[in-house]
């Protein structure tokens, strides 16, 4: 424990946060939001399986003033495990700004990852936060993460377009998709009983690029027991194996109705059926009346070339309503020689990021 003066506190955890008090901080910016949801904060910071938040926190008069945290998760690079984290829900009340807090509460987190043999740090801030992690905290931006995207409807979505309102997260849209098969590759959704198949599937994939350790326990913790939000995951299975995934998320995105790709990957001789699962979900989507699909390029040369076939386009950073940067601190020496700091040495998508 670290005193920064006589009447501000800080100290550094790796346990579960003080959940309630940070739902009351978050509430001095907010007033709506899964920041301020209890069940949202304890699913993300009790639930991951891959632990619990790395944190420090600020008090005065032992009342909780700031925050800094991030969440662990396990990453692979060519047949390696890395431990590293994703910084998110970083937060100081308004009236303590100015007192280089923020900057205090990251450095003490950072020691803390050091000692855990926690290789980095990650993220993907918004503008108004990406000059303090570059400036103060010593971050670099790894590159722009590229937008793809696919109108579906192209008028209702131009119509929406041109609306001025541009609601950022409009809430969850239904989506329906029956099981169906073509030439002896059944196509269904991924439950939580197809774990054992799932793990194989996952286990089987060639990891030339650093990605986290994504499975079923990582899947179902993202995608199956997250609670408020509603996700579709899909599977394609043949001889008795799974071959292909494709997980959306189906949404208000400002102002029309969008499909996001959150994640989507296959074994080497599963590329075809991917492709027509997407080609089905695609003409789903149509009928539901989604009017785009979008995802990012995950920066594996087969997916990005598979999109580009599937008509989907490469959005101009201009075009964005903002930025989409990635951004890397390495906590430890000996990563420095693995080149994590070239965007080329990454695959992400929209599932690496907390927001979708």
């Amino acid at each position: 424990m670290e005193s920064m003066d006589k009447e501000i506190i800080i100290s550094v955890e790796n346990n579960s946060p003080p959940i309630k008090e940070m739902v009351e901080l978050a509430k001095s910016y907010y007033d709506s939001g899964e920041i301020i949801s209890e069940e949202y904060l304890t699913w993300q910071y009790n639930k991951n399986p891959s632990g619990y938040p790395i944190y420090s926190i600020a008090r005065c008069d032992n009342k909780l003033i700031g925050q800094y945290l991030v969440i662990p998760f396990n990453y692979l690079y060519k047949n390696e495990q890395i431990k590293g984290t994703l910084s998110l829900n970083t937060l100081i009340h308004p009236d303590f700004q100015g007192k280089g807090l923020f900057t205090k509460l990251a450095g003490s987190t950072y020691l803390k990852c050091t000692d855990l043999n926690i290789g980095f740090t990650n993220g993907f801030p918004n503008p108004m936060s990406y000059g303090g992690f570059i400036k103060k905290l010593n971050f670099k931006e790894v590159g722009k993460c590229q937008l793809m995207l696919r109108p579906i409807r192209p008028f209702n979505f131009l119509f929406d377009f041109l609306k001025n309102n541009k609601v950022k997260h409009g809430g969850d849209l239904p989506f329906e998709m029956t099981h169906f098969e073509n030439q002896g590759t059944e196509f269904s959704k991924l439950t939580k009983n197809d774990s054992d198949l799932y793990n194989i599937f996952w286990s089987s994939i060639t990891h030339d690029k650093i990605t986290i350790n994504k499975n079923f326990d990582f899947i179902k913790w993202r995608y199956m027991d997250l609670p408020g939000r509603n996700y579709h995951l899909f599977k394609s299975v043949r001889n008795k194996k799974v071959t292909s995934i494709i997980v959306l998320r189906i949404e208000r995105v400002l102002n029309t109705n969008s499909a996001i790709i959150m994640d989507r990957y296959w074994l080497n001789d599963g590329q075809s059926d991917n492709k027509y699962l997407l080609k089905q979900v695609t003409r789903n989507l149509k009928k539901q009346k989604i009017n785009i699909i979008v995802a990012l390029d995950s920066n594996i040369k087969d997916r990005t070339k598979s999109l580009l076939k599937a008509r989907f386009l490469k959005v101009p950073n201009k075009l964005l309503p903002q930025l989409i940067p990635f951004i890397y601190r390495s906590h430890h020496i000996e990563h420095d020689d693995k080149n994590l700091d070239n965007l080329k040495s990454w695959s992400f998508s929209f599932g690496d990021y907390d927001i979708f």
